[in-house]
């Protein structure tokens, strides 16, 4: 895959296209931004690294891990945050055995926070995919799971 990145980078520089456009181009290619993808737009592109990193720890969309199947969304805006959504987020730690940032081993389910997913007085919310859960209690974590882990197969 090291010959694609090269190519892309390449016309990515050829086409005079911007940092953020080439590290979306390279993103989709390679699945996330790892440091040493980022070193090498580094030096094809002529920017720093320290510059390059900076863009994609600043964008949201841009991602230095890989992210699983099915992306799960906490919200932890206060009004969800108040309605017990640290203890959502703690219950789906332990049953992922990842942190927020990280994939399962599988690759099935990747794990995020947000703030806000637009049902304020429904909450705890989260967010499966494009699938929404609302007043979520961290008992109904492994049910959650067990079915999106259905829907996945």
């Amino acid at each position: 895959m090291i010959q694609d990145l090269e190519q892309l980078l390449a016309e990515s520089k050829a086409a005079g296209r911007g940092l953020i456009p080439t590290l979306q181009a390279v993103q989709k290619l390679e699945g996330c931004l790892s440091e040493d993808v980022i070193d090498k737009v580094s030096q094809v592109l002529g920017r720093p690294p320290g510059e390059v990193s900076e863009v994609v720890d600043f964008y949201a969309f841009l991602q230095r891990q890989p992210r699983g199947q099915k992306r799960i969304k906490v919200c932890m805006a206060t009004s969800c945050h108040h309605q017990g959504s640290a203890a959502v987020l703690e219950r789906l730690r332990k049953e992922l055995g990842i942190n927020v940032g990280e994939a399962t081993t599988d690759g099935k389910f990747s794990l995020e926070i947000k703030f806000c997913l637009g049902a304020c007085g429904q909450g705890p919310n989260l967010e499966i995919g494009d699938e929404p859960y609302n007043g979520v209690l961290p008992d109904d974590i492994p049910r959650i799971l067990a079915g999106e882990v259905e829907k996945i197969k």
